[in-house]
């Protein structure tokens, strides 16, 4: 099961086998975020190493790389768009869900995404939390799907029948309804 740690520490110090770190879309570049060590020779090596493999910051974009003296072996850049002062919660919450979901399987993940309020920090926790959700269809569920069943304004799918015979409603997130 999924526990959240909160901590001030420093990211070099963090025992994570992943360090999440938010990167956003400068005028020359990738730039990193506020918390995630944007500062010194570790920082400039991850933006330079993040720039040659075309990473650009776009939201919702997830770049892994390594970067020595960082907290952990591998470092996981989430987009988190045009860089701004304060992101919006949204944007905090759709980082930390890709995020997430890249992650699958990693046993430690630090995230040093740029939450320094209690709603930030939340709306990280939330999306992390969501984004580490899988959900899976029984066979029978899938070959019983019609495309009426689909409903892309609303963001949802009905599944029908399911193993108790009542119909239940899945969420559709909205980069998957722009497909």
């Amino acid at each position: 099961m999924p526990t959240i740690t909160l901590t001030a520490d420093p990211v070099s110090t963090l025992k994570a086998d992943v360090l999440v770190v938010g990167v956003a879309q400068g005028r020359r570049g990738p730039v990193l975020a506020p918390g995630a060590a944007s500062g010194g020779k570790s920082g400039q090596a991850l933006l330079a190493q993040l720039a040659a493999v075309g990473a650009t910051g776009a939201a919702d974009e997830v770049t892994k790389t390594s970067v020595a003296r960082l907290g952990a072996p591998v470092v996981l850049a989430v987009g988190l768009g045009p860089e701004a002062a304060a992101y919006p919660l949204e944007t905090l919450r759709r980082a930390a869900g890709a995020a997430a979901r890249a992650l699958a399987g990693t046993r430690r993940a630090g995230l040093a995404l740029p939450a320094a309020t209690a709603e930030q920090v939340g709306a990280v926790a939330e999306g992390a939390l969501l984004g580490a959700y899988a959900h899976t269809f029984r066979i029978s569920e899938v070959l019983a799907l019609h495309c009426s069943d689909v409903d892309l304004e609303e963001g949802a799918l009905v599944v029908r029948p399911t193993k108790t015979k009542t119909a239940r409603e899945i969420g559709i997130s909205a980069a998957a309804v722009k497909v």
